[in-house]
C-alpha cells in the first residue's frame, strides 16, 4: 500500500474486521461515513459530496454527487464538520479548509440545519466562537467545543429548549464524541 501524508489526499476503504483485508470504495476522499439514507458521504476539496451504497453487496451503486460545497474541514488532518440524524437531517458548519488543527480562534460561525429537500435553517447558537459541532443521537443537542485553540471547554446545546450549557471548565477539551444511545458524551483532555 501507498499511504498518504496528507488525509484529503487519502482514499475511503472498506475493511474486513474479521479479516482484515481492504478493499477501495472511494478515491481521494476522507471524513467518509454511511448516513441512514443508504449513502455514503465524504469530503473532497472542501465540499461534502454522497454516493448510494448498497449495505449488502458493501459497495458503491452509483455516480459520486457533490451535496454541498463550503463545509470547514481541515483535510491535513481527515476532519470535517458535519453530521447526520439517523432520520437523514444534515447539520454542519459553513467553510473551507483550515490549516493544522483548524479552530475558532477569532472567526465567527453559525450551525446550519439541512433538511432532504434543500431547506436551510440557521441555528443562534451563543456564543459564536465554537468549533466541532457534534449532534447526539437522538438530534436533541449538540455537542461543542468552544473557545480558542489549547483553551476549549466543552459546551452542549439543547436544541428544544435553546439553552447552551457548560461541561467542562479547565480548557483542555478536544474530540466530543456521543455515545450510541446518545446517554454519554466522551472527550478527550489535554492539560494547558
Amino acid at each position: 500500500h501507498q499511504y498518504a501524508t496528507n488525509a484529503k489526499d487519502g482514499n475511503t476503504v472498506l475493511l474486513d474486521l474479521k479479516t482484515g483485508n481492504t478493499r477501495l470504495l472511494i478515491r481521494s476522499a476522507f471524513n467518509a461515513r454511511y448516513v441512514p439514507t443508504g449513502h455514503i458521504v465524504f469530503m473532497r476539496s472542501g465540499s461534502l459530496w454522497t454516493v448510494p451504497f448498497d449495505a449488502q453487496q458493501l459497495k458503491t451503486s452509483g455516480p459520486e454527487v457533490p451535496v454541498v460545497n463550503g463545509v470547514e474541514s481541515s483535510g491535513g488532518l481527515g476532519q470535517a464538520v458535519y453530521a447526520f440524524s439517523n432520520d437523514g437531517w444534515l447539520i454542519y458548519l459553513p467553510g473551507g479548509d483550515v490549516q493544522g488543527g483548524g479552530g475558532a480562534n477569532s472567526e465567527v460561525r453559525q450551525i446550519i440545519w439541512v433538511d432532504r429537500h434543500g431547506k436551510v435553517t440557521p441555528v443562534d447558537v451563543k456564543p459564536n466562537q465554537f468549533q466541532v459541532p457534534r449532534l447526539s443521537p437522538d438530534d436533541k443537542q449538540v455537542a461543542l467545543l468552544v473557545g480558542n485553540l489549547g483553551a476549549t471547554d466543552l459546551w452542549t446545546l439543547d436544541l428544544t429548549r435553546g439553552t447552551l450549557s457548560k461541561r467542562t471548565f479547565s480548557g483542555g477539551a478536544v474530540g466530543p464524541l456521543w455515545s450510541p444511545d446518545g446517554k454519554y458524551l466522551a472527550y478527550s483532555f489535554y492539560p494547558n
